[in-house]
């Protein structure tokens, strides 16, 4: 599982999420998602080109690999219809991310227990380790996160944030 999803659902993105309907979207987030659909909607014509996919998961704080949005890509064809999209959604979309287990998996990286993990050594761990964050995406998320004029982060606060 992997610490994404800074914004919205603070959600994980796992191929093996069956989509079957279980945790079923919310009103509210299936109106949220939907918000978010359309300003990718951009001819206005009720779909959005298949490229454009991931970074619309993003926007709604799901984290597929890259590997997922090639497969995405490739079922959704040349676009995707917003109930196209809503299947996408409940196949790719993961759990909510707990901030205990966040904070855990910050302290890893917290050799003297300060409660800070430096910024260039995470950004190190998390392009080039597991489900690899691309330089673009670990960009977006450190200017979501606090960064000291050391080059640190307060990892306990940014799990209260991640974990909302």
């Amino acid at each position: 599982r992997s610490l994404r999803g800074w914004r919205g659902e603070r959600a994980t993105m796992s191929s093996g999420e069956s989509g079957d309907g279980k945790g079923a979207l919310s009103a509210q987030r299936e109106k949220e998602i939907q918000e978010a659909f359309m300003l990718f909607d951009i001819d206005g014509r009720g779909r959005v080109p298949s490229d454009t996919l991931g970074s619309l998961l993003r926007s709604l704080g799901f984290v597929p690999t890259e590997e997922q949005i090639a497969e995405i890509q490739k079922q959704a064809g040349d676009y995707a219809d917003f109930p196209q999209f809503l299947q996408i959604v409940a196949k790719y979309g993961g759990e909510s991310v707990n901030e205990d287990d966040i904070v855990s998996a910050f302290k890893v990286f917290d050799k003297n227990g300060t409660g800070y993990v430096s910024a260039d050594e995470l950004r190190s761990v998390m392009t080039t380790m597991g489900e690899k964050l691309s330089e673009e995406d670990m960009d977006a998320f450190l200017a979501e996160c606090d960064v000291n004029s050391a080059g640190m982060i307060n990892y306990r606060l940014l799990s209260k944030k991640l974990a909302l």
